[in-house]
């Protein structure tokens, strides 16, 4: 593979298993807007995607209403569910070994920036990262197509030929897809293996060992 410089990764499903916070909020949010949700895959599969615009395909409510239950989910989020999370192993090992051999690390996440370095600040990930970017609180950033674009609009889009974006879910991929550049889908996270094949990614791993050797090793 070629020398990546710039690695922009994903969080919830990629550096985090965050699930279980994630839909305690989504259920707690729901509830208040008066829906009963109990399908576990039904809710596991907004993990990664932009929130009130899955809120309204899924439910087929109004942009107005899903914005209620965003703000009922952040508020849950924030105080509680931000805390039923737990590091993937051995993601601060490959974080600091990818900072030893020079590379340029970027959050690229549907999640609110504050929320975003939340998480960061919890699990003393900010140490590693040159840049972090997340969806804005007006909604004109919240795919992920849109936080790939912003993070070249901050960095510059002389560096896209050596860029690669990380991630578990369709969005990750066809984000990169939309900003031309490479991406690898990590299967450890939410994503079914259907889901990765359709989105078709430059490469795919199977454990954060298999990401750090691929990122660690490339072609002249």
């Amino acid at each position: 593979m070629k020398k990546y410089t710039h690695l922009l990764f994903d969080l919830d499903g990629t550096l985090t298993d965050s699930e279980e916070g994630i839909i305690s909020a989504l259920t707690y949010a729901l509830g208040k807007a008066g829906i009963n949700e109990q399908n576990t895959d039904k809710l596991r599969s907004f993990i990664g995607s932009s929130l009130q615009k899955t809120l309204q395909e899924v439910y087929g409510i109004t942009k107005e209403r899903a914005e209620q239950i965003a703000t009922y989910y952040r508020s849950y989020y924030t105080e509680k569910g931000v805390f039923e999370n737990k590091l993937y192993p051995g993601i601060p090992e490959l974080l600091a070994d990818l900072k030893r051999a020079g590379k340029q690390l970027i959050v690229a996440t549907s999640k609110r920036t504050p929320g975003a370095h939340q998480v960061l600040d919890i699990f003393k990930l900010n140490q590693y990262f040159d840049l972090v970017v997340g969806g804005s609180p007006d909604g004109t950033i919240s795919e992920k197509k849109d936080v790939i674009h912003h993070v070249f609009s901050n960095t510059g889009n002389d560096i896209k030929d050596n860029a690669v974006m990380i991630g578990d879910r369709k969005y990750d991929i066809l984000g990169a897809h939309e900003n031309g550049i490479d991406s690898i889908a990590v299967m450890y996270g939410y994503a079914t293996k259907e889901e990765i094949d359709e989105s078709e990614p430059t490469y795919r791993v199977d454990t954060v060992n298999e990401l750090r050797v691929l990122l660690l090793s490339y072609r002249e």
